[in-house]
């Protein structure tokens, strides 16, 4: 298991949640340093801690462990979707015109390789 790697990601979304290290330990109960440890993959997490992670960040736990597990693309595509709900109307649909866009240069190209 890569303990960095979802240390990393307990980190991004603390940060996207707004929380100071010092107030998201106060939430969990445990010291800061504590959670820096946990940050930074110097430990792990217990599983009742990992769960108050999960719901006080507001995420799913296989979000944060996405870098462990088989089903990457599917994890991804749960990220993807959070983000373009987080946007405001206007946003989502510059980003969904952009993104079929690629796909259509990207159907282009395949078919060519494909000649």
């Amino acid at each position: 298991m890569d303990n960095k790697s979802i240390g990393k990601k307990i980190r991004e979304y603390r940060k996207k949640s707004n929380l100071t290290l010092e107030k998201f330990a106060e939430l969990l109960e445990l010291s800061p340093t504590h959670i820096g440890n946990i940050e930074r993959g110097n430990k792990v997490p217990t599983l009742q801690t990992f769960i108050k992670i999960t719901n006080i960040l507001n995420v799913s736990s296989d979000i944060l462990l996405s870098d462990n597990l088989n089903s990457k693309k599917e994890i991804k595509l749960i990220e993807i979707s959070n983000i373009l709900d987080e946007l405001p109307n206007n946003e989502k649909d510059r980003v969904l015109d952009l993104f079929f866009s690629i796909l259509d240069n990207s159907k282009k190209y395949i078919s060519i390789d494909k000649e």
